[in-house]
């Protein structure tokens, strides 16, 4: 088994992630793209500090109130007792994902981490990590005329290459720019 790194620079901070790996030729393949997929998407949301963006965001067990591509249905077992978190790190939880085209997945999430004002990640649990380790990350920064918040999702393993493949990659990067839109409309709503 071996291990792979990566690392994720954050407002000027690396965080290095590591996964665990398969085989060699696994780690080769990963190393080379093979079994490396990618879905992003970007929005300065207007208008609002990024404590408040944050804040709309961070707040997972509501997001059914103001969007219709993901929505929180469980969270079971709750660590830690972090009353600025919505779910606690380390948490497992249920999300529902509707995407354009009509078709609906359920998956089992855990939260990772989350750095107030600036990230949220959690990553899937639905399979072994050698088969598709699936991490999401929200990213929160200030620039000028808002708050820049980059949504990604980073899939690797044997699986990532069937998702690109099927084209799945390009529907999820969609997902989270709808996401991202139903994000600024409910803050817009609040005011």
């Amino acid at each position: 088994s071996s291990v792979q790194v990566y690392s994720v620079e954050i407002e000027g901070t690396t965080a290095t992630l590591l996964t665990p790996g398969a085989s060699r030729l696994a780690s080769a393949a990963m190393g080379a793209g093979l079994f490396r997929a990618r879905a992003e998407a970007a929005r300065t949301i207007e208008r609002h500090s990024r404590t408040k963006v944050w804040q709309a965001a961070a707040e997972v067990k509501r997001w059914r109130e103001w969007n219709s591509t993901f929505e929180v249905m469980a969270v079971h077992g709750e660590a830690g007792k972090d009353p600025c978190k919505s779910i606690q790190d380390g948490a497992l939880f249920r999300i529902r994902s509707r995407w354009g085209d009509g078709r609906t997945d359920e998956s089992e999430e855990q939260m990772v981490r989350q750095v107030p004002g600036r990230v949220l990640h959690w990553r899937f649990a639905g399979l072994p990590r050698w088969l598709l380790a699936a991490d999401h990350y929200l990213l929160f920064q200030d620039v000028s005329g808002g708050v820049l918040v980059r949504s990604w999702e980073e899939f690797v393993g044997p699986l990532a290459l069937v998702l690109r493949w099927l084209g799945y990659i390009p529907k999820i990067s969609d997902g989270f720019a709808d996401f991202l839109r139903a994000l600024q409309a409910h803050l817009d709503s609040m005011e």
